[in-house]
């Protein structure tokens, strides 16, 4: 369970975080588009080297299957004869570790020298399917092997003659041959975006908006439909949009029919479409179906004429608070305070019901209205407490558990109760919903069966953070990083759908947070001395650097837009998202636990 503890953060970390907003780019920012390549795709192979043996032929083969263009051409000159012309490549993509290596098949007798058979064998990192989304491999599916058959052709040189159909890419290689993209779908409650990552083999920018527009018509990948709304229901997915650039940067896009689609359809298709180009296109995106505008009311538009939704950041009247010494924090800017100076951290108001609560850990809503605390109990059981921010928390009744994990909220409004909620994980086993109802707060059970299927029965939960959007639960199960879908019926009851481990190269995972709607934060290894950036599909893991900082690291905070936090050896730092080194906060500032709100 994460614990609470003690001493106080100096002040200088408020400075720190102001500095820290200014300085992060938005990284949704609108591009021109342009009939060039967007990104660079690095370097390519020709085709089979002169004199290549028999395995390097076919790691070249492995590295030239990320070149895609005009049918596959450089792959298929690695393949002999008619094979080279009835492989298909497909639409889905097995991507493997880097190092991978191809040996004599040892189940093969000797005989002819100028024939070989040629075992691969990888790592599987996971696989694309059809719609571009990334599947990250699981249990027995995480290793990958393919036996090839090789031979020497009239001019002595060695190609293959028997490939499965199908591409295998190493993972680099697929991150510099595809281009992440993100399709918007909406949340069907709070009416507000939710991006759907996918992957499009680099190009020019009308075709990969032309593929965007087409994947929104489809639809939501697998494990996402279940929760979002799609605005494209009424279309024909047999037909197909087109997309035309009318400018350097401006594009046309011309639906099929939209059938009975209402006028509040038509306007959030055109939302989606204009969010989903927001990477390709930076000028007007002119919207029409099937040859006429799909608004008469609004025919061209921008993004920057897009509503603005702020439910999944933190409020910036909310700031970080931390547990230290049993006690919740707050930071209070002072003039004459700085890197070791007075410490100007406040305890919150203890006339908010917080007197008597030994504080273990807490979360504070997105909106800064709410707080939820886990507080120690004399009879060494945890208890809950959840209320308004500064004026009244009371403790959660009937919660026979004897520990809490730090409490996560959904974004919603206290106004309205939709998806208003708070989620712990009690004793390790058991995942607790706190919602609203009236003035009180009840206590439902997660469905988690799918994960202690897949996990085991037994598989303990040390950590569980909701994505701010409550679309995706991050939890921590037996130190390996899972990412599940929430679902919901029309009660609000909750499920984890398709439990998925990301993160291939991670291990002992011991504290973690979300950075965005598409991205995690994460202490890994034996001595707790990795800090890692993990997509939430798993393709994407980057160590952080850990300058400055010594083992064991046993905290870290992130939050859109803001500063990382962590806590190394009992002391804290900060860090710029994507920053080469961490400054540390002040020797008052050891054994701080800081949160993010959310």
């Amino acid at each position: 369970m994460r614990r609470g503890v003690r001493s106080a953060l100096p002040v200088l970390l408020v400075a720190l975080l102001l500095a820290g907003c200014a300085s992060i780019q938005d990284q949704s920012q609108p591009v021109a588009v342009q009939n060039q390549p967007i990104g660079d795709s690095g370097p390519t192979i020709d085709g089979p080297k002169p004199g290549e043996d028999q395995w390097a032929l076919v790691r070249s083969f492995v590295r030239a299957n990320a070149q895609t263009a005009k049918g596959h051409t450089v792959p298929r000159s690695f393949i002999a004869g008619e094979r080279a012309k009835t492989w298909n490549p497909g639409r889905r993509i097995t991507v493997i570790a880097d190092d991978f290596s191809t040996n004599p098949n040892p189940g093969e007798v000797p005989g002819d020298p100028d024939q070989q058979s040629v075992l691969l064998r990888a790592r599987k990192i996971g696989t694309l399917a059809a719609d571009g989304s990334f599947l990250a491999a699981q249990g027995n599916d995480q290793s990958y092997e393919q036996n090839m058959t090789v031979a020497k052709d009239r001019d002595n040189e060695w190609r293959i003659r028997t490939v499965a159909d199908g591409l295998i890419i190493r993972v680099s290689d697929f991150q510099r041959a595809f281009q992440q993209v993100t399709l918007d779908f909406m949340e069907p409650k709070l009416q507000a975006p939710i991006p759907d990552v996918r992957y499009l083999p680099r190009g020019q920018a009308p075709e990969i908006a032309s593929r965007i527009v087409n994947d929104l018509i489809q639809g939501p990948s697998t494990a996402l439909q279940p929760a979002v709304r799609n605005n494209f229901t009424t279309i024909d997915s047999e037909q197909q949009a087109t997309v035309q650039a009318t400018n350097p940067d401006s594009v046309t896009v011309n639906l099929p029919p939209v059938g009975t689609a209402s006028e509040a359809q038509r306007r959030g298709m055109a939302e989606q479409i204009v969010r989903s180009l927001r990477g390709v296109v930076g000028g007007q995106v002119e919207v029409r179906s099937d040859g006429a505008p799909l608004d008469p009311k609004k025919q061209y538009y921008k993004y920057s004429d897009l509503p603005s939704y702020s439910l999944f950041s933190p409020s910036q009247d909310a700031g970080p608070l931390y547990v230290a010494g049993g006690v919740l924090k707050a930071f209070t800017p002072s003039s004459d305070s700085g890197a070791g100076g007075k410490d100007d951290a406040s305890k919150i108001d203890a006339t908010a019901g917080l007197s008597d609560c030994q504080a273990v850990s807490g979360a504070r809503s997105l909106d800064g209205d709410q707080l939820a605390m886990v507080c120690a109990g004399r009879d060494k059981r945890e208890r809950i407490r959840i209320g308004t921010f500064g004026k009244s928390v009371r403790e959660v009744p009937d919660l026979a558990e004897t520990e809490f994990t730090r409490p996560t909220w959904t974004a919603g409004s206290p106004q309205s109760q939709v998806g208003y909620e708070v989620w712990t994980v009690a004793d390790g086993h058991r995942i607790l919903r706190l919602h609203r109802d009236g003035e009180s707060w009840q206590v439902t059970e997660v469905d988690a069966g799918q994960l202690f299927d897949q996990f085991g029965q037994g598989a303990a939960i040390s950590d569980l953070r909701l994505s701010r959007d409550g679309i995706h639960a991050a939890a921590i199960v037996d130190g390996k990083l899972v990412v599940s879908t929430v679902l919901r019926n029309a009660d609000g009851q909750a499920q984890l759908s398709a439990p998925t481990q990301i993160g291939y190269n991670l291990a002992n995972v011991s504290d973690l947070d979300w950075v965005s709607q598409t991205q995690l934060v994460v202490v890994s290894g034996r001595n707790a001395d990795s800090l890692t950036t993990v997509s939430a599909d798993g393709l994407y893991v980057h160590n952080l650097s850990t300058t400055n900082m010594s083992p064991p690291v046993q905290r870290i905070a992130a939050a859109p837009g803001q500063q990382f936090l962590a806590v190394a050896s009992g002391s804290t730092f900060s860090s710029t998202q994507g920053g080469d080194s961490w400054v540390p906060l002040g020797s008052s500032s050891k054994g701080a636990d800081p949160f993010y709100p959310g």
